[in-house]
């Protein structure tokens, strides 16, 4: 891989790490609803996740079960809820097509 694909999906894996830590850091402070955490009682999702899969039952039946789109959304509203520096839900880098495994380990 070429120095500038691999400094590129290095700083994309760094920016959403950083992303999910800021999430979870407000969640514990209480100063937003969950989102990164899953849980049983969620089928194994977050509850933005299982929520997001209930208001958008196309979505859910996709292979990546719907999950970037729900942290998307959820980043979303943070962005506009809160403070708009941390989720810029419009990011290139937000996602850069990471695969479904990959984020998941992330979340667990």
């Amino acid at each position: 891989m070429p120095q500038a694909s691999a400094d590129y999906v290095r700083e994309a894996a760094f920016t959403l790490l950083n992303r999910l830590v800021g999430l979870k850091c407000l969640k514990v402070r209480g100063i937003i609803p969950e989102i990164i955490t899953t849980r049983e009682i969620y089928s194994g999702r977050s509850q933005a996740h299982r929520d997001y899969r209930d208001a958008h039952p196309r979505e859910a039946r996709a292979a990546d079960d719907a999950l970037p789109a729900a942290i998307q959304e959820a980043c979303r509203q943070v962005n506009a809820d809160l403070i708009a520096y941390l989720c810029d839900s419009d990011d290139d880098l937000l996602f850069c097509n990471c695969k479904m495994g990959a984020l998941c380990i992330c979340l667990s």
